[in-house]
């Protein structure tokens, strides 16, 4: 292991003596250092782990009879989070805006169950006499309408007029192409006349 740790030392070469001596004497101390440091710390390694057993057995008796009890210390509250703000309700961060009621002039005989089974049950009878009344209204009114109802479908017939060819006047398809109707540029389209009720 001792001829893996052994290194070159570094050196400059240098045509002056007092330079070259200064440089040998500059790293001979740095491993001087070297060694003094691995060997403390060699010794600072022994001694703190015989520190620690003797340590760790004195304060385990110091603190075993406050096992199990209350800290004396508090714990620090978390901090408010950032958008604390953000979680504010409206109503409380702007009052003005808000409208407060109060239910202190309903009485409790209205609030209670018995009081909402009573309004419910009403709504319901209420319905019931909608429902019954509307089928008698249907009953008379079917009587006077007929039994069934026909619808025709509308249809009207687009004669072409004998001056126009149809199949130039509007666009057309085939085989997937559109045809346009023919224009001659420069040549005035023809303007319908309107008949004229005497």
């Amino acid at each position: 292991m001792d001829n893996m740790n052994i290194t070159k030392s570094f050196s400059l070469k240098s045509t002056n003596a007092e330079f070259t001596e200064r440089q040998k004497n500059v790293f001979d101390q740095l491993k001087v250092l070297e060694n003094n440091r691995k060997n403390t710390s060699n010794d600072r390694q022994m001694e703190t782990d015989e520190h620690t057993d003797s340590n760790r057995r004195t304060q385990r008796s110091i603190t075993k009879h406050f096992r199990g009890k209350e800290s004396i210390f508090k714990k620090p509250q978390n901090p408010v989070p950032k958008n604390y703000i953000n979680r504010i309700p409206d109503f409380k961060k702007h009052p003005h805006k808000w409208t407060r009621y109060s239910l202190d002039d309903v009485r409790d005989e209205d609030i209670s169950d018995k009081g909402n089974t009573k309004a419910a049950l009403s709504f319901l009878k209420e319905l019931e006499g909608r429902k019954s009344a509307d089928m008698e209204c249907d009953q008379n009114n079917s009587d006077e309408l007929p039994s069934k109802i026909i619808f025709k479908k509308h249809t009207t017939v687009v004669r072409p007029k004998d001056d126009e060819d149809p199949e130039t006047s509007k666009p057309s398809f085939r085989s997937s192409k559109v045809i346009m109707p023919e224009y001659v540029v420069g040549q005035k389209s023809k303007k319908k006349k309107r008949k004229t009720r005497a």
